[in-house]
């Protein structure tokens, strides 16, 4: 099955929220009128929300999460593919730095990949671009 990125709407809130739940055992997602109109996703794999400062080139991806019933390798690709189409909606509105903070390690591998730079905090990465 192909993957596409598109933008995530209302809709798909009970979604996502359903694969939060699964994925940390049902520590509260946050509620549809937090997330970023700015949220990206892919059916049936994961989605992820930038936030774009309105003062500063700077940009703000958060809450990915991802369908815990998909394939490994699936996931690894789909966010590899939101997340650069994050980074195309940043650089659109004039980012010049984004900022990423994710506790998981294997979104680090991936955000390494992907050439961001972990800051001093072990949990947060940082890509100019």
């Amino acid at each position: 099955m192909e993957m596409i990125v598109r933008p995530f709407t209302t809709e798909d809130y009970p979604v996502v929220q359903h694969w939060w739940h699964l994925k940390t055992g049902g520590c509260g997602f946050p509620p549809a009128e937090l997330l970023s109109s700015d949220g990206l996703m892919i059916d049936d794999v994961c989605a992820i929300w930038v936030y774009l400062a309105s003062n500063a080139p700077f940009a703000y991806i958060a809450w990915s999460v991802a369908m815990p019933d998909a394939a490994p390798t699936r996931v690894a690709k789909g966010l590899e593919m939101v997340l650069a189409e994050a980074e195309a909606v940043a650089r659109r509105a004039g980012a010049k730095i984004i900022m990423i903070p994710h506790q998981y390690k294997s979104m680090h591998r991936l955000l390494e990949k992907c050439e961001y730079l972990r800051g001093e905090d072990t949990t947060l990465f940082l890509k100019g671009i």
